[in-house]
């Protein structure tokens, strides 16, 4: 199915119709169009784990509710694709802007709508949390570069989002018109899938509840649980124990892998090429896939914490501390809680020694009272 070149203008003016404040979402994919004549009506929390699922971040947003897993699997990407993703998200739509767009075509209905869409202040913090779950967040490209997924300074990875606001004049409606041959083309030929949001100027300020578009986690969060996870007392009982009363977790055992020697790379091209180039994470981690498609991509190591046990007095009770690490290859000795603690506990101790010098030289300063001085002048004789 082959679009024209006024689609996505004449979706444009249809998405803003006076009878309907919803936002419109359009997707255009290579052999399947999930537009429809009659567009299903979801929230913004279902349509952000739609487009989550596009992206290919569902690890940092979990499904509230079981119903949405079937429009999850309606409007998200196919299984089996590897092509490009982009989300683009236009804001300010007016029936002023789509009528300077609008040509004489059919229209066509969006795949679904969101109703009640949230403010702009909240879209906008939706699509910065989901550059940074992606891992890019280069906003300094042009919408003329932006939507070409071989331009390397551009994209990092096989998904991109882009927003656009037509009230600030940067890009122009007639800017937003020159490039719908080339989404249309790109998406006709098999590129790159592209999905579209005309989000109504009537939303800009609009008033929702604290989160619109639901709760999800983010990169740092979701490294910090995991290092909480292994995260277990420090003593632990000992062998002659009848029954441990505690299970510690642990989440890479040491192995016999030594530090790799150099500077390492930060990415490799393979799951292989980076096991052989850092000795397995030297022992401290595994390597994951960091970045990019099923086919090429960044592999890097993700550190993990190593158990080192030790026992304690006589009774030779075993306990084990946790050791951390950092680098591209794991190498290194993550020592910045010691660092931070030695360097705050010791500030602390200088500053009242200082402060106690200076009260006692500020007390030996003071005169003393003239009644004592009165007291013990000689009388002559």
């Amino acid at each position: 199915m082959k679009l024209t070149t006024g689609l996505l203008l004449s979706a444009l003016a249809s998405s803003v119709c006076a009878e309907s404040e919803d936002a419109g979402v359009y997707i255009f994919q290579k052999g399947e169009w999930p537009n429809s004549a009659k567009p299903s009506i979801l929230s913004a929390e279902e349509a952000r784990l739609i487009l989550t699922q596009r992206l290919g971040v569902t690890q940092y947003h979990s499904i509230g509710d079981a119903s949405w897993i079937q429009s999850i699997e309606k409007y998200g990407v196919q299984k089996d694709s590897s092509l490009p993703e982009l989300i683009l998200v236009v804001e300010g739509v007016t029936t002023s802007t789509a009528l300077l767009l609008e040509k004489p075509f059919m229209s066509l209905e969006a795949a679904f709508k969101i109703s009640n869409p949230p403010s702009s202040s909240a879209t906008h913090k939706l699509i910065k949390d989901l550059q940074e779950q992606i891992g890019t967040s280069n906003d300094d490209c042009a919408i003329e570069d932006a939507i070409i997924p071989s331009n390397t300074r551009c994209w990092n990875g096989r998904s991109k989002v882009v927003q656009v606001d037509l009230a600030v004049k940067s890009p122009s409606v007639q800017q937003l018109g020159n490039i719908k041959s080339s989404l249309i083309e790109m998406a006709n030929n098999g590129e790159m899938n592209v999905a579209v949001i005309f989000m109504p100027e009537s939303a800009r300020y609009a008033k929702n509840a604290a989160q619109p578009y639901g709760t999800y986690s983010m990169p740092s969060q979701v490294q910090l649980e995991r290092r909480q996870q292994v995260e277990e007392p420090m003593v632990v009982p000992s062998a002659s124990s009848s029954a441990p009363s505690t299970q510690v977790k642990q989440s890479m055992a040491p192995n016999s892998s030594e530090p790799i020697l150099g500077v390492p790379k930060v990415c490799y091209t393979s799951i292989e090429d980076c096991n052989n180039s850092t000795n397995t994470c030297s022992g401290h981690g595994k390597c994951y896939k960091k970045s990019g498609t099923d086919r090429s991509g960044c592999f890097a190591c993700q550190c993990a914490p190593t158990r080192r046990e030790f026992t304690v007095g006589e009774s030779k009770q075993k306990a084990f501390t946790l050791d951390y690490w950092g680098g591209a290859a794991c190498q290194k000795e993550d020592v910045s809680g010691p660092f931070w603690l030695l360097a705050t506990f010791s500030i602390v101790v200088v500053g009242l020694v200082a402060w106690g010098i200076s009260m006692i030289f500020s007390i030996g300063e003071e005169k003393l009272p003239g009644v004592i001085g009165a007291g013990v002048s000689s009388k002559a004789r």
